[in-house]
């Protein structure tokens, strides 16, 4: 209880899975693009999302260059969130917090966008190719624009028995927890898959002794 109490405090402005990424198009050259689209609705609904590319200057005005008026992004520190507004065709005084490959933040709109990211697809031997994620709470995210599970994208290997990867599931606002336990994957409390984590897509993750994911991934 104490766990879900803690979590739920730690998302309470945020979240929802970006969704349809079926209708994801994305390509795998050195210099790529990733078109992700998110869905807003009246009063605002949350997305969970991840930049798939290195933009070299990945500051959110940067890797979001339009963005619908009115949204809200949630840059989560670890304890709380730090937000940047795109407002009245224009970015607030937060426009320079920074959304690298490998992390995620959340994304708040009342209006539909399709938002394009480009830059260079990070490779196995690229510089900062690993991701390094502490004990406790972080958003985290495939660093390769590749579609895959937490398996085959080598983050099972890296987790504790216990840990738990939150995926938000926008279609209900709410949370489907995923825990990695006694060599197998259980969601709901019920066997199950691993967590997807496509292209444009971050999940909250719980971890109790923290560590470094690294993925092998090469151009073809």
């Amino acid at each position: 209880m104490r766990t879900k109490t803690l979590l739920l405090t730690a998302v309470a402005l945020a979240a929802g899975l970006t969704a349809s990424t079926a209708q994801t198009v994305y390509s795998q050259n050195v210099v790529g693009y990733v078109n992700v689209p998110i869905q807003g609705a009246t009063g605002g609904k949350y997305s969970l999302i991840a930049n798939p590319l290195d933009a070299g200057n990945n500051t959110i005005s940067n890797v979001v260059q339009n963005p619908a008026d009115g949204a809200t992004f949630f840059f989560w520190n670890g304890h709380g969130y730090s937000l940047s507004q795109f407002a009245f065709g224009s970015w607030d005084s937060n426009a320079t917090n920074t959304v690298p490959p490998g992390v995620g933040i959340f994304v708040q709109t009342a209006g539909n966008f399709t938002n394009t990211y480009t830059g260079t697809v990070l490779q196995s031997n690229s510089p900062n190719s690993s991701i390094t994620f502490p004990a406790g709470y972080s958003i985290i995210s495939s660093q390769f624009p590749v579609n895959g599970d937490a398996d085959s994208l080598g983050l099972t290997a890296k987790l504790a028995d216990g840990d738990v990867v939150y995926k938000w599931n926008y279609a209900k606002q709410g949370f489907d927890l995923y825990q990695w336990a006694f060599g197998a994957w259980s969601c709901q409390g019920v066997p199950s898959s691993a967590p997807t984590l496509n292209p444009g897509e971050s999940a909250f993750l719980s971890s109790q002794h923290g560590g470094t994911w690294t993925n092998n991934f090469t151009v073809q």
